[in-house]
Parts: C-alpha cells; sequence; structure tokens
C-alpha cells in the first residue's frame, strides 16, 4: 500500500518567534530565519520552510516529507490533497507572492542543488512539477505510513484494535530516542536512514505480524550517527 496525505500542513511551534512586516502583512519568523508563519487574516497559522528546515523539523517530529516520486503516485489531482489551503511561498530575496493563488510543497528529493515539489494553483487543475533552490519557503505535508515496507518482509496483515493501541504506544516511546541516527533491524536487517521509520515498520511489524520470530530474536539493534 502506498502512503498518503496526513490532513493538514505541517507546522510546528511558533511561540516567542519574531513579528515582521513585509509589504503590510504580518508574519512571525524562527529564530534561525528559515520558517516563516502568516499572521494575517489570511491562512493566518500556515507555516513556509527552506528546504533544510522543512527536513530538520519534520525528522524532529518522527514525520516525513513524500519523496518525488510518491508524489508523482499519490497526488495525481487537487482533490487528492486534504485541506488544501494557498498561502503562496517565500522567495529567497524575502517577498511573500500569490497567497491565496497557489501553493507549493517540497519533497524530500534533492535534485543537485535543488529540491523537487509540486505547485498547486487555485485557478487550474495541473499539478506542476520543478526543482527550485531550497531557500524557498514552501509548505509542507507529510505522509502517513502504512506500513508497506513491514508487509513486504512478514507478508500482508490485519491491524486490530488491541494492536493499534500497542503500536500508538511504541510510537510515543520511540519519539523519546534520538531520531538523528540511522538504524538497522536486528531481524529483518533493513536499514533505515532515519530512527523513527525504521522503528515504526519493523518493531511494529514484528509485535503485531509475527511475535514468536520477536520472541526467537535478539532485541538489540545497531545504531549509526547520520552523517
Amino acid at each position: 500500500m502506498n502512503p498518503k496525505f496526513k490532513p493538514h500542513n505541517f507546522r510546528i511551534d511558533s511561540t516567542g518567534w519574531d513579528k515582521i512586516k513585509v509589504d503590510g502583512e504580518k508574519y512571525l519568523v524562527n529564530p534561525t530565519n528559515d520558517v516563516w508563519e502568516i499572521a494575517g487574516e489570511d491562512c493566518k497559522g500556515e507555516q513556509l520552510f527552506s528546504w533544510d528546515a522543512a527536513m530538520r523539523e519534520t525528522q524532529k517530529a518522527g514525520e516525513r516529507m513524500p519523496t518525488d516520486e510518491e508524489f508523482s503516485e499519490i497526488l495525481k489531482t487537487k482533490e487528492d490533497m486534504p485541506n488544501l489551503v494557498f498561502p503562496g511561498y517565500r522567495t529567497i530575496a524575502g517577498t511573500y507572492n500569490s497567497p491565496g493563488t497557489t501553493t507549493y510543497f517540497w519533497s524530500s528529493t534533492q535534485s543537485g542543488a535543488d529540491a523537487w515539489n509540486r505547485n498547486l494553483d487555485a485557478s487550474y487543475s495541473t499539478i506542476y512539477r520543478s526543482a527550485y533552490t531550497k531557500a524557498f519557503g514552501f509548505s509542507v505535508r507529510c505522509v502517513e505510513e502504512i506500513l508497506q515496507e513491514a508487509e513486504r518482509v512478514f507478508g500482508s496483515f490485519e491491524v486490530g484494535e488491541p494492536q493499534r493501541k500497542e503500536y500508538k504506544n511504541m510510537k510515543e516511546e520511540k519519539k523519546k530516542l534520538n531520531v538523528s541516527q540511522s538504524w538497522q533491524c536486528h531481524i529483518c536487517g533493513c536499514v533505515w536512514n532515519w530512527f523513527q521509520k525504521g522503528c515504526d515498520y519493523c518493531n511494529s511489524a514484528v509485535a503485531i505480524r509475527s511475535p514468536q520470530i520477536k520472541d526467537a530474536g535478539s532485541t538489540d539493534d545497531l545504531r549509526f550517527p547520520n552523517n
């Protein structure tokens, strides 16, 4: 199964951010000046991220943006993006363009020094794919994992309510650990480029699908810092 979009754009806590005005419009800016929040009435609370900030903050939250390939698979029309809003975007010169008419979403895939994105316009049905410099401020929409990699390793399985609760509790515990590490599953041997994803797929799959494997295998795993 493919991942699906989360119901709302990704945002982070903006408490204490500086207030700025650009062309008469109000915004908030984070201390590192790479996340900007719309403070005016139109699209209030929507946040725009540089690509580096988007990667950093989604990783901190245990979330992830879709890859360029995944965008092509799950974003065919505007209707595929739930609760779509059009906050515009921030240019590398620090201006804010096209509020109310367009939106850009970062993917996690780089293209040389740039990164792939998707552009949706309020007046057109076309989904535009392009690669822009990472300094632009675009919206971020994360995806929900559906354990497709676990199904690849362990086979298809149904998740009942008790297992859902166990899985949720497991995710909360894993969020307390260092998410800036790679992780290798001791049981199936797959290596993930960030720790949370590995735990979600492999640990929950073993607990839900094959408890006998979990009992037989070691609880150790291998972690290595990302460069």
